[in-house]
This record gives structure tokens, C-alpha cells and sequence, in this order.
């Protein structure tokens, strides 16, 4: 986890997701996310545990259509106004107060707060670091404002 906290005052440049399809049904949307600073970073969250690691190689957009199998899996940008210098102030953990599970990742850009997380239901608890309770239930990514 200690990678996370390195992103600390970079700056994010663009943000890619993967997909993935089979027989053109959507499974999943927004697994891995890349995220593009001073190098590429891949965040899967994933069963109680979040991996966020440096890659040494360069994401580019791969156009469903463009591909011709069964199991798909391309890649989007993901187009979000975070904030005119895009730069990463803080990094949160969701954490599930019954197991201690991590969740999710909210990343903090001065006046915006984007959050990325999976399998959080209405009717439980969340510990959000110093914030609790994310209200959303199997929505991968929300854009909110810092409390």
C-alpha cells in the first residue's frame, strides 16, 4: 500500500479503464483502472484486498469493436474535470468495519474527491478514514466533493 501514498502530489494526466466482455455481455467495467502520471500505475480492487503498482508499460485505448474473441477487454479513457492541476493531494482507503476488507480508494484533488470501489452495500457500515458511510451500492467510481 505503500505505493498509493507516493502519488501524493503527482499529477494525474489521464485515467484508463478495462472492461471486461464475454460473449459481448459486460462482466466487468471498471477493473484495472491505469492511471497515467509519472509513470503508468495499475489499481485492481479486488476480494477485501486493493493492489496499486508502478508498470513499465504504456496503456493505449483498445475500441471494443477492434476486438474479435470471445473474452473482450478493452480499454477507455475516463474522461473526469478533476481539477485544473490534477494533482493528487491525499489517498483514502474505504475499509469494511466488519472484516477490516479494503474496498475502495478515494483519491483526493483539492476541491474533488474521486472514488473508486466494489461490492459496498447500503445496509452496512463503512469506515472512510476520518469519513464513514459510502451510500452507493455496486457503482465502481464516483466523483464527490471532500467533507
Amino acid at each position: 500500500m505503500s505505493e498509493l501514498k507516493n502519488v501524493i502530489g503527482k499529477k494525474v494526466y489521464k485515467i484508463f479503464y478495462q472492461s471486461f466482455y464475454i460473449e459481448n455481455e459486460l462482466i466487468s467495467k471498471y477493473s484495472p483502472l491505469y492511471f497515467q502520471l509519472d509513470y503508468f500505475y495499475k489499481l485492481v480492487i479486488s476480494e477485501g484486498e486493493i493492489s496499486f503498482e508502478r508498470i513499465n508499460e504504456e496503456i493505449k485505448i483498445i475500441k471494443l469493436e477492434e476486438i474479435k474473441d470471445e473474452f473482450k477487454y478493452p480499454i477507455s479513457e475516463l474522461e473526469l474535470d478533476l481539477d485544473s492541476k490534477n494533482e493528487i493531494k491525499d489517498v483514502k482507503i474505504i475499509i469494511d468495519s466488519d472484516n477490516m476488507a479494503e474496498l475502495g480508494v478515494a483519491f483526493e484533488f483539492g476541491n474533488k474527491r474521486l472514488i473508486f470501489y466494489n461490492d459496498i452495500k447500503e445496509e452496512k457500515n463503512y469506515i472512510f478514514n476520518d469519513y464513514t458511510a459510502i451510500d452507493k451500492f455496486q457503482i465502481n467510481y464516483c466523483l464527490t466533493k471532500p467533507q
